[in-house]
């Protein structure tokens, strides 16, 4: 989904000239990381969870602790449409 999300935002956004449309494609292949790379950080610890759950707790400092919850908060969509805008506003014409 937020591969998705991260697609419809670079495309829908409109492109002044054809240099530009190849610009934003190069500047989203490179921060398509971002956006893919959080999903298994959240499924490991959506798999942890029930392995230990003290670890998970209010008071741990367990490794995949802040990343979920920064994903599970919003950061799964909030992560692509960041770069999209990121990818788009890096390439805008100045024109």
């Amino acid at each position: 989904m937020p591969l998705i999300i991260y697609a419809a935002a670079v495309v829908a956004w409109p492109v002044g000239h054809r240099r530009e449309w190849l610009k934003r494609a190069v500047a989203s292949v490179l921060l398509l990381p971002v956006v893919i790379l959080p999903g298994p950080i959240l499924l490991a610890a959506l798999a942890e969870m029930p392995l230990h759950p003290a670890s998970f707790s209010a008071d741990s400092q367990h490794a995949l602790m802040q990343p979920f919850v920064f994903m599970e908060l919003g950061g799964l969509w909030l992560l692509p449409l960041a770069a999209a805008c990121l990818s788009i506003r890096a390439t805008a014409s100045r024109s």
